[in-house]
């Protein structure tokens, strides 16, 4: 009887080898939950205390560390600090959130404001534009009227000539730049021909108008 009962009785041996090989299973399946399973957003007694990373398995029955020590994965409720700390965090995005939409209506709203003003400001432009090219033709007509009529004479032609020739002679002045006006300078010849005559000639006077002219 006595030697049935040391049978059944695992010898010392036995027993280590067993933990041993107990102790590398969980080594084992702690290596698999690290590699197939998923970090979990609030974790277990253990890994909170000891800042550890929550890996949890797939079916969420145990997490890496606690299957490693062999021990339950001891879970809690959440403290009411944690649910007042996750309220705070949801009213502030949520504040954050409605002050960014309505800024992001002002701006909207500013924007549309912008593009109908430039499309006003654009047929204001083109309606001035043709009323410009409207009024310039009816003084045009007008003037060919009154010409037709009352033609210039020679002399107020000859006025109206020297007149063009200094607005020319000024209009290329001004544009010229520094370069080409050295360049004329140094060589008259370049001049516009149609020039030569009012730079040559100092002493351009205009015609005398006749009598009753003006």
């Amino acid at each position: 009887l006595h030697a049935e009962r040391r049978a059944l009785v695992p010898s010392v041996t036995l027993l280590s080898l067993l933990k041993r090989d107990q102790t590398k299973n969980r080594i084992v399946n702690s290596s698999l939950i690290i590699s197939n399973g998923f970090i979990a957003d609030f974790p277990c007694e253990h890994c909170r205390r000891n800042d550890y990373i929550y890996m949890i398995s797939e079916d969420k029955a145990k997490c890496a560390a606690y299957t490693r020590r062999g021990r339950p994965c001891e879970r809690r409720f959440h403290s009411k600090k944690e649910w007042n700390d996750l309220k705070n965090a949801e009213d502030k995005v949520k504040s954050e959130l409605e002050e960014a939409e309505t800024e992001l209506e002002k701006v909207f709203m500013a924007q549309q404001e912008l593009f109908a003003k430039v499309r006003r400001l654009r047929k204001q432009k083109d309606f001035l534009k043709e009323r410009g090219m409207s009024m310039r033709s009816h003084n045009q007509k007008v003037l060919e009227i009154l010409d037709s009529k009352n033609p210039p004479t020679d002399a107020e032609v000859a006025v109206i000539d020297a007149e063009i020739m200094q607005e020319q002679l000024e209009s290329h002045v001004l544009t010229a730049t520094s370069s080409s006006l050295d360049a004329w300078l140094a060589n008259p010849e370049q001049l516009p021909a149609d020039l030569m005559g009012v730079v040559g000639d100092t002493s351009l006077e205009l015609p005398a108008l006749p009598r009753g002219s003006q």
